[in-house]
């Protein structure tokens, strides 16, 4: 009650606008993979298998975020062969063009 008390009018900004939710369903769910995983990553066997792996989940979350399609975005950079002049930054998802 103390805690409701103190917080009286950041709680009831759900009222005044229709912006604020009343619940934190959405980041709970951002975050629920991550946490699921937890336990299948004691398995990736090495503290290097573990960086790939974590690079991976890492490419794959940032797709998701700029609305990509995680199966075409690892297609089209895996078949891609280096041209002269391109960086890594050009196939990173938030860069990446098809």
């Amino acid at each position: 009650m103390s805690y409701a008390y103190r917080e009286f009018k950041a709680l009831t900004l759900i009222f005044d606008d229709g912006f604020f939710k009343a619940d934190n369903n959405a980041a709970e769910r951002a975050m629920r993979p991550c946490k699921l995983g937890m336990n299948n990553y004691l398995f990736f066997g090495n503290h290097e298998s573990a960086r790939r792996g974590a690079i991976i989940y890492t490419i794959i979350e940032s797709c998701k975020l700029n609305g990509i399609n995680v199966f075409e975005y690892l297609t089209d950079v895996f078949s891609r062969e280096p041209q002269p002049g391109e960086t890594y930054d050009m196939f990173l998802p938030n860069r990446w063009n098809q």
